[in-house]
C-alpha cells in the first residue's frame, strides 16, 4: 500500500501526484527514462474531482504516450489493439447514420446498407450516435 499526499495551496488540471518512473543505460551509458506511470489530476473542482493513469513508453528515443485511463473508464488507446502482432481493432466510429432506420426506400440498396451496418455494429467498429 503506497499513499501519496499532493499538498499543494493551488492543485491543478495535470498535476502528477503520484509517478512512478524506470530509468535505466543506453549503449553509449547514458541515463534515459524508458517509461512512467503517473496519476494526474484532470479537475481539482470540489465535489468534481476527477483524474487519469497516463502510461508514457520510449519508442525511438523519445516518451510517448500510448495509454490513457480516466476516471470515467475512458481507455485511450494511441496506435491499434494487437493480437500476436495481429492488428484486430482500430478506430471506433461513433456516427449518427449507423442507426436502424431504412432511409432510401430501395429494397436492394437497404438490404446491402443493412448488412453493412450490421457488420460495423457487430464487430464493434462503431456505434450508432
Amino acid at each position: 500500500y503506497i499513499l501519496a499526499n499532493h499538498i499543494s495551496a493551488s492543485p491543478a488540471a495535470g498535476d502528477a501526484i503520484l509517478k512512478l518512473g524506470a530509468n535505466a543505460r543506453n549503449s553509449i551509458n547514458g541515463e534515459v527514462l524508458y517509461g512512467d506511470i503517473a496519476l494526474r489530476i484532470t479537475s481539482p473542482t470540489s465535489t468534481a474531482e476527477t483524474a487519469n493513469v497516463r502510461i508514457r513508453l520510449v519508442n525511438a528515443g523519445s516518451l510517448v504516450t500510448p495509454l490513457t485511463l480516466s476516471g470515467a473508464g475512458v481507455l485511450d488507446v494511441t496506435g491499434s489493439y494487437q493480437v500476436d502482432g495481429t492488428q484486430v481493432v482500430g478506430n471506433r466510429v461513433v456516427d449518427s447514420r449507423l442507426d436502424d432506420v431504412i432511409n432510401s426506400g430501395d429494397a436492394t440498396t437497404d438490404g446491402v446498407i443493412d448488412a453493412l451496418r450490421d457488420l460495423v455494429l457487430a464487430h464493434g467498429l462503431g456505434a450508432a450516435a
